[in-house]
């Protein structure tokens, strides 16, 4: 595992529903969980880790990913991976209307319900790869956010071992909710 590039872990906190009191009376608080990094450093496996740590402690969980996590989510990613070369701002567009559907048919109607939402990438993401790599800004703007919000942005080291990685985002969110 040595070599691999650190991944963020963003925890945003539920806005209108920020605990939720299940039927056996036991008070939670909700969370929307993003996993952020380079492809192949381990974000589905940490995100699927954090699900099923949080699915042992009898929650509602709902794992999802960007691009997908919907139809229209899974043909932005299909174009994306396997379809023609375009454009910065077209590539954003789709990741756009992507995201937006997503938030609209799966985040919050769970959160709405309840529900934690752990997501393998998020806008985090569309900052990185559309805004910094292909050029269409925020570089300085979401490093500036990264240090002004360290309760919100955890970077964590992606060179140990996988177990140890998940405790730590566990861990983390524990200090958060």
């Amino acid at each position: 595992m040595a070599g691999r590039a650190p991944r963020t872990v963003t925890v945003r906190p539920a806005r209108k529903c920020s605990s939720y009191r299940d039927p056996g009376g036991v008070s939670w608080r909700l969370v929307f969980v993003t996993f952020e990094g380079a492809d192949g450093s381990g974000k589905s496996t940490q995100a699927e880790a954090l699900r099923a740590a949080l699915a042992a402690e009898g929650r509602d969980v709902v794992l999802t990913r960007e691009p997908g996590g919907t139809e229209l989510g899974e043909a932005v990613r299909a174009v994306v991976l396997d379809g023609p070369v375009m454009g910065a701002w077209a590539e954003a567009a789709l990741f756009a209307a992507s995201r937006a559907e997503h938030v609209e048919e799966v985040i919050r109607p769970a959160l709405e319900r309840g529900a934690d939402v752990v997501c393998d990438r998020y806008v985090d993401s569309s900052l990185a790869y559309q805004g910094i790599a292909r050029g269409l800004g925020v570089d300085a703007a979401y490093r500036e956010l990264a240090e002004r919000f360290p309760q919100r942005i955890v970077t964590i080291d992606a060179t140990g071992a996988s177990e140890a990685i998940a405790r730590e985002v566990h861990e983390q969110l524990r200090k958060r909710s």
